[in-house]
């Protein structure tokens, strides 16, 4: 009731059946499925794991990131059933306000062996907007202009109001 007399939306997702919500809100929004900013970050780490890392070190390499005070965004987790060869895993850390990022990375890279690898110097790219994932076509022309851009795409990520790009830094210019 607070959120809806404050002109608050508030989304209710299902949790075991994907796409589904409910919105509760006093006015419906304008539809519109375009991009509303663009904002881009510098000095992005891309930690990506696989294997056994995935299985058997995972909550040693989430242990090592939190006890460094590190946060971590775009967690990607998968792990087909008794197929260890194929599980794979990724996370984004922003390394600019960290204040001892090296010792963070190692930290990472002992927890996770040598089936964890991490790719620093990267960026990010990301387009906002409500509804900006409802079809294909916002993705679709965000990855061709970053190849007319010459800007390698290392990873993808997209979420309902989201699209990011993590690139090579010097490629934010």
């Amino acid at each position: 009731e607070f959120a809806k007399r404050a002109g608050i939306a508030v989304y209710a997702r299902a949790s075991f059946s994907e796409g589904r919500e409910t919105v509760i809100r006093s006015n419906a929004p304008e539809e519109s499925a375009g991009v509303s900013a663009v904002v881009s970050e510098r000095k992005v780490a891309l930690v990506r794991f696989m294997g056994r890392a995935v299985t058997d070190r995972f909550l040693g390499i989430l242990e090592a990131a939190e006890a460094t005070y590190t946060p971590i965004k775009e967690l990607r987790f998968q792990c087909p059933d008794e197929q260890v060869s194929w599980a794979r895993g990724s996370f984004v850390v922003s390394t600019s306000p960290l204040p001892d990022w090296p010792r963070t990375r190692d930290a990472l890279r002992e927890a996770g062996g040598s089936e964890l690898e991490v790719l620093e110097e990267l960026g990010a790219v990301s387009l906002i907007g409500v509804g900006i994932n409802r079809d294909t076509r916002n993705v679709t022309r965000a990855t061709r202009i970053m190849r007319e851009l010459e800007a390698p795409v290392i990873a993808l990520a997209t979420s309902g109001f989201r699209i990011s790009f993590i690139t090579p830094g010097t490629h934010l210019d």
